[in-house]
């Protein structure tokens, strides 16, 4: 794993804290998270978002470690560990010109707030950047996380998901900037982002939860028996996810690791792994 810290631009402007994650491929890597200018607009305006990327991804020195957090501050900072040569640089964005920006500089997109059923609510930008650069959308790898839960009737994962949901759409984010409500708004659910959020800001939290949309849990998760989910599955391949971060939900740990196997089995079928000539 790599730790960068990414708390501040360039310009010592504040910007989205850093965010660390291990990349579902298994190789240990940072992922930078620029949304546009989370506390300061005017460190990650259009121009200034691709100069704080560039800093990122050129100058950052990242090394390799191991052990506790804190030891591996100390470890990048003394530069006693060596540097991984060629390391793939993912970046995290859901803004407009954040995506672009994603498109033209990285190795690939993390994503979230994403739906097979709207995908180019997010790869119109991506593609947009990266024909900027003389790329293709194919010279990314395109991860995003989704929920994966099993029941021949799903009601119940889909009600246990909106509390969730509601706050993402209401807290991550200032009263006036939550890019999630924005991503969930372009992908089709405008009007349920409004009212989720307005009632969340007036203090009805209850009243936030029952107005997301069951459609809008639906289409953001993989909630359903194994053929609803290899199905679901098969939009994701289809306009060109290449990984998925699974959330496993259940009752318990037991629980979490089957439904996460089961999802595993499929995402094999469904891409082909382990098939003769694959």
């Amino acid at each position: 794993r790599i730790e960068v810290d990414l708390s501040r631009a360039p310009g010592g402007e504040e910007c989205h804290p850093r965010e660390e994650s291990q990349h579902p491929s298994g190789a240990g890597i940072q992922h930078v998270s620029a949304q546009g200018g989370v506390g300061s607009p005017a460190a990650c305006a259009s121009s200034g978002d691709a100069d704080y990327a560039a800093v990122v991804l050129v100058d950052a020195d990242l090394r390799v470690c191991s052990g506790p957090v804190e030891q591996r501050r100390l470890d990048l900072l003394a530069g006693g560990v060596p540097v991984m040569e060629d390391a793939p640089v993912p970046v995290a964005t859901l803004a407009p010109q954040a995506l672009e920006m994603t498109g033209a500089l990285a190795d690939g997109w993390l994503g979230t707030c994403f739906t097979p059923d709207a995908p180019e609510a997010h790869l119109a930008h991506l593609r947009r950047g990266a024909e900027k650069s003389e790329r293709t959308l194919q010279d990314l790898r395109l991860c995003v996380d989704v929920a994966v839960g099993f029941s021949s009737d799903a009601e119940a994962l889909v009600q246990k998901q909106k509390p969730a949901l509601a706050f993402q759409l209401s807290a991550m984010g200032s009263p006036t900037m939550n890019f999630y409500n924005d991503a969930y708004a372009r992908a089709g659910f405008d009007e349920p982002c409004q009212a989720v959020r307005r009632l969340w800001l007036e203090g009805d939290r209850p009243g936030a939860i029952a107005a997301v949309p069951d459609d809008m849990v639906r289409a953001t998760t993989l909630f359903g028996d194994e053929a609803h989910v290899r199905e679901r599955l098969s939009l994701y391949r289809d306009c060109g996810i290449a990984e998925l971060t699974l959330h496993p939900v259940g009752g318990n740990t037991r629980d979490r690791l089957d439904t996460l196997g089961r999802a595993v089995e499929l995402v094999r079928d469904v891409s082909g792994v382990g098939a003769p000539g694959s």
